[in-house]
């Protein structure tokens, strides 16, 4: 029957939480673990992808539902980890039960991971923080001033007067700009 050996169960949530898939590899359902991965790696991406819509109500709801997608198969996979388990306490020792398969599996997650946040989708950090340096916006903003501002807010939509308005300066695009849009002097 080959060499057999004992699963643990919280050895399977562990991997499931650490790489959805992981846990059902671990019991020994690779085709299963495989899909589970890969379900939960497109779930990953929509969430992000909706995370630029989230300020319109449309993209407010496909975020939630998403973000509760994402939650809810989560959910589903350590508890298939956990009752496959516990219907098979002991499988078949395969080459892929090796530790090292695990960690391998876990960076490429990981790295595939960061690729989609930098790389796919870039500009998923919506919000920046920024502070005042200069007098040129008081009596509105003074120096020490703190602002949290989001970049996504104007993606299709145009500022309306007296939005604040950051803008990399034209000559030198390391350094940021604010501006009041539409302000009389």
């Amino acid at each position: 029957m080959g060499n057999l050996k004992k699963r643990r169960p919280i050895i399977a949530l562990f991997l499931s939480l650490i790489t959805p898939g992981l846990g059902q590899m671990y019991i020994g359902k690779l085709k299963r673990g495989i899909v589970f991965f890969l379900l939960f790696e497109f779930l990953f991406v929509l969430l992000h992808i909706f995370s630029g819509l989230r300020f319109k109500l449309y993209g407010l709801t496909l975020y939630f539902a998403s973000g509760l997608c994402l939650l809810g198969f989560l959910l589903f996979v350590l508890l298939d980890a956990l009752f496959g388990i516990n219907k098979l306490r002991v499988t078949v020792f395969k080459p892929y039960h090796k530790w090292y398969f695990y960690v391998v599996i876990s960076a490429v997650t990981f790295v595939m991971n960061e690729f989609v946040l930098q790389a796919v989708l870039p500009d998923v950090k919506a919000f920046k923080s920024y502070r005042i340096s200069s007098t040129t916006m008081e009596p509105t903003l003074f120096i020490g001033d703190r602002l949290i501002v989001d970049r996504k807010i104007y993606n299709g939509v145009k500022p309306k007067r007296g939005d604040l308005i950051i803008f990399e300066f034209p000559k030198d695009p390391s350094k940021d700009f604010i501006k009041s849009h539409g302000r009389r002097r």
